[in-house]
């Protein structure tokens, strides 16, 4: 299967969600991430009701779309009642079409103490693992700059010490560039541990997502390495502020071109 570009709805989110599919099959991509919150990362509740998911993974089926994830991006870490939303979002993975669920952890807090933070880091990500195991869903965790879980070596260890094999990873080689200290050798580690991606340009040492082609990472290096490490399934482009439907094209004939260059 490869690699599959895909739209997020987040950055659609103007659209009811199976309209902001067929758009996104219409600017030419193959596959979706089908996201729980708005641009403003508050929930969409349609998003996480049962009847409207089985529609909404209808319209990815109807617009032949190769696969999707679903996601929620929230700090499930110091909020019961996000850390009860995102359960319920990965019982509803299933429903959405789909086995993989995207999501991130939280914030360091530079106050807190690391070792505490790990540990609730530790413990509430095992309470999402056991429920994916349950219900047959495999976590692609997203390391970002400025979280508990960071890295990819952090990402491993917070693996090892949950005992889950559903806890997987989700590449977002941006932030990768950003944290990793070689993020080409990270993929290689991970390897089959990705089960979803993120994809845009960044500058070095700034977090800033930007169209592929306008930062300084080597993109044509990055797409090589996650197909040689055999990833396959989504890779969402991973965009804020922009148009999205203005540079979609552009972005995708671009990363479309560097594929096996």
């Amino acid at each position: 299967m490869g690699l599959i570009l895909s739209g997020r709805t987040q950055m659609m989110d103007s659209y009811p969600a199976p309209q902001a599919l067929e758009r996104m099959h219409e600017l030419g991509f193959a596959g979706a991430e089908i996201c729980v919150e708005n641009i403003r990362f508050e929930v969409r509740d349609e998003l996480m009701d049962r009847s409207h998911l089985a529609e909404v993974a209808a319209a990815a089926a109807s617009c032949g779309f190769k696969a999707w994830s679903y996601s929620y991006h929230a700090d499930y870490l110091r909020g019961d009642d996000v850390l009860e939303r995102t359960v319920e979002a990965i019982r509803l993975t299933r429903e959405a079409g789909t086995d993989t669920f995207v999501f991130s952890g939280g914030r360091s807090d530079k106050t807190a103490d690391p070792q505490a933070e790990w540990r609730q880091l530790v413990e509430r990500t095992r309470i999402l693992a056991r429920e994916a195991e349950a219900c047959d869903v495999r976590l692609a965790l997203e390391t970002e700059p400025g979280f508990i879980c960071g890295t990819t070596a952090q990402l491993l260890r917070l693996r090892d010490e949950i005992g889950s094999d559903a806890l997987c990873a989700n590449m977002d080689i941006g932030h990768a560039f950003l944290c990793d200290r070689d993020p080409l050798e990270a993929i290689a580690q991970l390897g089959e541990l990705i089960v979803h991606c993120h994809l845009e340009d960044m500058r070095r040492g700034v977090h800033d997502h930007l169209v592929p082609g306008r930062g300084d990472m080597d993109l044509a290096a990055f797409v090589s390495a996650l197909e040689n490490a055999g990833v396959s399934g989504p890779a969402a482009l991973d965009l804020y502020g922009y148009d999205y439907e203005e540079v979609a094209p552009q972005a995708l004939e671009y990363l479309s071109s560097i594929r096996g260059a």
